[in-house]
């Protein structure tokens, strides 16, 4: 078991739930998401994550300016990532083992979708802290996103331990000083938390 771990927090999307972007996006484009993501304007889903912009304007961004396509539609992407969203394998029930001994945060860029997921879910089983881009007003790796969810929790740098799948995620984390855990899967996620492998 770590010591001298207050508190863990967790990433969301491949994570603890399954990221259904690439699969609802190609639903709703008919594109490949390599075509896609040749034609997006990344800065629109920054400003979604953020908070600042709606739904609506990030559909009427989606596309880069001049590609030539019509704007997305954000309802058909909702619906077709609603069906899509699910725990990852082995976690609804590592989280509850891991609730019963630490407090567990979400500390995500995810745009004010996650209000819905945490009903649906029922993550508040699991976390007693929620800390989305949107809320923080920072976004992943920015240091400002970590130094705002310590000072959210009231903790030290050495006192979190943070579990994301990006590895530019956990490098900006352990550069504050924030112990880290690189996600691959429950098994492994469970071995170093609760086993005797140091992360």
């Amino acid at each position: 078991m770590i010591d001298g771990i207050r508190v863990i927090g967790f990433d969301l999307m491949d994570t603890v739930l399954a990221d259904p972007f690439v699969p609802a996006i190609e639903e709703v484009t008919a594109l490949p998401v390599e075509a896609v993501r040749r034609e997006m304007d990344r800065s629109a889903w920054r400003a979604l994550e953020l908070g600042e912009i709606d739904d609506e304007e990030w559909g009427r961004r989606f596309w880069r300016a001049g590609c030539g396509r019509p704007p997305l539609d954000p309802a058909a992407f909702r619906a077709a990532a609603d069906r899509r969203y699910r725990f990852l394998p082995g976690m609804e029930e590592l989280l509850a083992e891991l609730a019963a001994r630490w407090p567990l945060h979400v500390m995500s860029n995810y745009p004010r979708w996650y209000l819905d997921l945490e009903r649906r879910f029922r993550l508040d089983r699991f976390f007693g802290g929620h800390h989305l881009s949107w809320e923080v007003g920072a976004r992943k790796p920015d240091p400002a996103y970590y130094r705002a969810v310590l000072a959210r929790i009231g903790i030290e740098p050495g006192e979190l331990l943070f579990v994301d799948d990006r590895e530019r995620n956990l490098a900006a984390a352990r550069e504050l000083g924030i112990r880290t855990v690189p996600f691959t899967d429950a098994a492994s996620l469970r071995a170093i938390v609760l086993g005797t492998e140091e992360p």
